[in-house]
């Protein structure tokens, strides 16, 4: 009996060069230490959120909040990987 194999690819582009900047400059903690998070926030902090989304907006050029969302269940992979912050199955990440 042949073992099926599943395979995914996802194309990184200049992702991992602007996470890579972000998480160097420190800059999550950096604006964590200045927003302040709620007692009922999920997942990721404001830190993360702006950076993932400055990375997105330099990436793509593009600034809509709309699409970011879509952005990231494309690049979730690369993104696990590089900020090693892991997705929850509530879509959450940690």
């Amino acid at each position: 009996m042949e073992e099926e194999i599943k395979t995914h690819a996802e194309v990184v582009g200049d992702v991992g060069v602007l996470l890579g900047f972000v998480k160097q400059m420190n800059l999550p903690e950096m604006l964590d230490r200045h927003i302040p998070g709620h007692h009922l926030d999920q997942g990721l902090s404001w830190g993360w959120v702006i950076s993932i989304w400055l990375v997105y907006i330099v990436s793509q050029g593009d600034h809509r909040k709309v699409r970011v969302e879509d952005w990231v269940a494309e690049k979730h992979e690369t993104l696990e990987l590089l900020t090693g912050l892991e997705k929850r199955p509530d879509g959450f990440y940690r």
